[in-house]
């Protein structure tokens, strides 16, 4: 029994009809249940992110200062009182773990008819330990350089350390609240006449940052 051409064509577009419904009624379930699980995965994961590594911005800038006690040691005590001073910071974060850190400060410390006076810039990389919500505890370690000065000596650029730790507490997109623990040893100044100055000194700094 032949088929008349119209026949074929409608049987043709029958069974794609078919198909394309039966393609789509399968598929509606599985777009749904693939749906709900990336929902679920999401809560999942928000659930668990107050715990992480880190979850940091990259190429951030930020721009900050910090304001605290500045405690003396050696040569740089026995010429000078600690004091209330303010540091200038810079962070970019290079890393969802590691940040590039500058610090620069200056402050004269006075002490009856002594005194010393300490500039510094120090470079460091600072990593974030881990994170728990905003709160995350840093670490803090680099190369400087310093130009401390006493009343027995005279002024002289030289390279030094420094280490630091502390813990910082994200406000919101722009702005991050912290407390820093900042230590800097620059090497033994040494120029003649003048007899040779030893010293270091540490920061105990509150930290206000500004992201861009």
């Amino acid at each position: 029994m032949k088929c008349s051409p119209k026949i074929k064509y409608s049987i043709l577009i029958c069974i794609i009809s078919m198909v394309q419904v039966k393609t789509v009624i399968a598929a509606g379930p599985k777009s749904k249940i693939g749906k709900l699980t990336s929902q679920e995965n999401e809560q999942r994961a928000t659930s668990n992110n107050w715990l992480s590594v880190t979850n940091s911005k990259l190429k951030v800038h930020s721009i900050g200062i910090g304001v605290g006690q500045t405690f003396l040691f050696d040569d740089f005590e026995d010429n000078g009182d600690d004091s209330i001073t303010a540091d200038l910071f810079y962070n970019y974060s290079a890393s969802h773990s590691f940040d590039l850190a500058v610090n620069a400060h200056y402050s004269r410390h006075e002490q009856n008819t002594k005194s010393t006076t300490l500039f510094g810039t120090a470079v460091g990389m600072k990593a974030k330990l881990y994170q728990v919500d905003s709160f995350v505890p840093v670490a803090l370690a680099g190369l400087g350089f310093y130009m401390p000065r006493t009343t027995t000596s005279e002024k002289k650029l030289v390279f030094g350390y420094h280490l630091g730790g502390g813990a910082e507490l994200k406000l919101n997109n722009k702005f991050t609240l912290g407390l820093l623990l900042h230590y800097h040893d620059p090497f033994d100044v040494k120029k003649s006449p003048n007899p040779k100055v030893e010293g270091s000194y540490c920061k105990l700094l509150i930290t206000t940052l500004y992201s861009f």
